[in-house]
């Protein structure tokens, strides 16, 4: 599939440094052959004897109907708590596949900070490295000013996400740092300039 993450290495010796070997997505796909594209440029051929096998990577993520109680932390102790948090911490993985997640659906969550009143600490949903992104219909009830946050993800789509007192909440690009248009801002606006 194309986007596929994609392991090349040399099976003699695995620890090679080559520009072929390392973790690629592919690139064109045919039926006994595919594509990639290195990072480096090649002086010779490979060495060794190049061998492939699929790159870590989820393809279908869905994560639905959970009730997620944070507990109170403290700053600087450990991460900050978040009810969902979508992230693989392989640097290599993330430096060398598009995306690690190729679809993620988070809905229908209830996520809330237990401790009263709420710190800024507490994150509802955070989500690293997917290509499609749907997060709609979950409530969140936590300290933080964004508590939908993603980063270095393609395709997103956030609707109906709100706190119990029924406030919409947007989901927050961490490289733009902006907020995301919703269906629901442009349905507000309209009805503000009819009335």
């Amino acid at each position: 599939m194309v986007g596929q993450g994609v392991r090349i290495q040399n099976a003699i010796d695995p620890l090679t440094i080559s520009p072929f070997y390392g973790v690629f997505a592919i690139k064109t796909l045919a039926q006994t052959s595919f594509t990639y594209e290195m990072k480096g440029i090649p002086t010779g051929p490979a060495p060794g004897s190049p061998q492939f096998a699929g790159a870590a990577q989820v393809t279908n993520l869905v994560i639905e109907n959970n009730i997620i109680e944070l507990a109170p932390s403290r700053p600087g102790y450990w991460g900050q708590p978040t009810g969902i948090l979508v992230l693989v911490a392989t640097a290599q993985l993330l430096a060398n596949l598009p995306y690690l997640f190729r679809q993620v659906v988070i809905r229908g969550n209830l996520i809330r900070q237990v401790a009263d009143p709420p710190d800024l600490y507490h994150f509802g949903i955070t989500v690293f490295s997917a290509e499609k992104l749907i997060v709609e219909n979950n409530i969140i009830d936590v300290g933080a000013t964004r508590p939908i946050q993603f980063n270095k993800c393609g395709m997103t789509q956030f609707f109906n996400n709100q706190s119990s007192a029924g406030k919409l909440i947007p989901g927050y690009n961490q490289v733009t740092q902006e907020a995301l248009s919703r269906i629901e801002d442009l349905i507000d606006a309209t009805v503000l300039l009819s009335v």
